[in-house]
């Protein structure tokens, strides 16, 4: 991805745009190739600033804004007067959570691994609750990397309530934990 971006950066600061072009340049090509595998990836906030970094440093200046503008303005709506662009490690969490919502408890592959993979967390974090509603920095550091704990961590940060259900290992015996 960071090739990616590399190259599509040097491309256009080669090239003559004006400056309603380079958004539109930004939001149907480069934005596009990183949206389409971000359901499927688990990277870290850092991880996505370095992606996006080249292309940003790039396509600000093409679009007459000053580069060092506050991140904030850079990804806010426009209706808020921000610029609205976007940034890949909120697309990657919202592409995962819908997916995750989309297929789980469906009788497909996707479904079924997703399943089994929330099933595994849980049996490895020792809990029948629901996995999404333990707290992410107290019960985080038993679970091993995967993409269902890549989701957890983005619904803890920003404080989306994921609810449903899906199936838990459950106590053999009365009183069992």
């Amino acid at each position: 991805m960071l090739e990616i971006s590399q190259e599509w950066a040097d491309n256009i600061s080669k090239a003559f745009l004006y400056r309603s072009e380079a958004a539109l340049a930004l939001l149907t090509t480069i934005s596009r190739t990183w949206s389409y595998p971000m359901q499927c990836t688990t990277f870290n906030y850092q991880e996505c600033e370095e992606i996006m970094c080249p292309v940003y440093k790039v396509i600000l200046s093409k679009m007459g804004v000053n580069r060092s503008i506050a991140t904030i303005f850079r990804y806010a709506p426009k209706s808020m007067n921000g610029l609205g662009l976007p940034h890949i490690f909120i697309d990657q969490g919202c592409s995962q959570i819908k997916s995750l919502l989309s297929h789980i408890n469906t009788k497909t592959k996707l479904g079924g691994t997703m399943s089994a993979q929330l099933e595994s967390c849980s049996i490895e974090l020792g809990s029948t609750r629901h996995m999404f509603t333990l707290r992410y920095d107290k019960w985080s550091h038993i679970l091993t990397n995967c993409w269902t704990k890549n989701i957890w961590k983005f619904a803890d940060l920003y404080s989306i309530n994921l609810k449903g259900d899906y199936s838990r290992p459950h106590p053999l015996r009365e009183r069992d934990i």
